[in-house]
């Protein structure tokens, strides 16, 4: 009985502490870090909205790689995978798909702006 208990608690808090993992996103980051963090660690700065979206405005230095487009995947796996990516869109629900396929990539330095271009312009 004490063995299946203490296996059951050891379960328990395994299976807490994961989900406290998968749920954090310290990557995501308020304007005002998103530009301080870009000064600390140089990389590359994707804008990945459409083009139509960029040229009516964007953060000096992007880079444009549309997400809704086919060709996402292969333009971002072009990229140097040791290197930082910030990432933004409009308001973030991009941005935060677009996330998840560069991780899938390999990309392991990742920083999305909250808020996408909508909280830039705020600031």
């Amino acid at each position: 009985m004490y063995w299946k208990l203490s296996h059951l608690l050891l379960l328990l808090t395994l299976v807490y502490s994961c989900q406290g993992q998968i749920t954090s996103k310290e990557y995501l980051l308020n304007a005002t870090q998103f530009e301080k963090q870009q000064t600390v660690e140089e990389g590359l700065l994707l804008d990945v909205r459409t083009a139509s979206e960029f040229e009516e405005g964007h953060i000096a230095g992007a880079q444009n790689i549309d997400f809704l487009q086919d060709s996402f995947k292969s333009n971002t796996d072009q990229l140097d995978k040791d290197k930082p990516v910030y990432v933004y869109c409009k308001s973030g629900g991009r941005s935060a798909k677009a996330v998840e396929v560069l991780r899938e990539q390999g990309f392991t330095k990742i920083y999305e702006l909250d808020g996408g271009y909508t909280a830039w312009n705020r600031k």
